[in-house]
């Protein structure tokens, strides 16, 4: 069955503030029991080996290569089930209630 909503999120050298943002996103996804998938653009600042450590529950997609952001967010839809997608930027916190009202409006 699939999920009912995916939020996807590309990374890309975002540092320690896109895991910290990362963090609090996939607490509040899972919360909802939603997926959180992030791409990470082939980062060289070790956002990507952090989030693969410290971000829990989020499905992560790593490039090979940075192909820019448009192709990462399509990577990030083919991986995603939910039934309605979200794609943020990572540096994008959502005000309580903004993402389940948001969803809540699609569906």
């Amino acid at each position: 069955m699939p999920t009912e909503a995916s939020v996807i999120v590309v990374n890309y050298n975002g540092g320690r503030a896109a895991v910290a943002n990362l963090k609090d996103l996939a607490a509040a996804v899972a919360g909802a029991g939603w997926e959180l998938v992030v791409v990470d653009n082939c980062s060289t600042d070790g956002s990507r080996d952090a989030i693969a450590r410290e971000v829990g529950g989020a499905r992560l997609v790593c490039e090979p290569e940075n192909r820019g952001f448009a192709s990462a967010v399509n990577r990030g839809l083919d991986a995603a089930s939910g039934d309605a997608l979200v794609v943020l930027n990572a540096d994008v916190v959502p005000a309580e209630g903004a993402l389940p009202a948001l969803v809540e409006a699609v569906l």
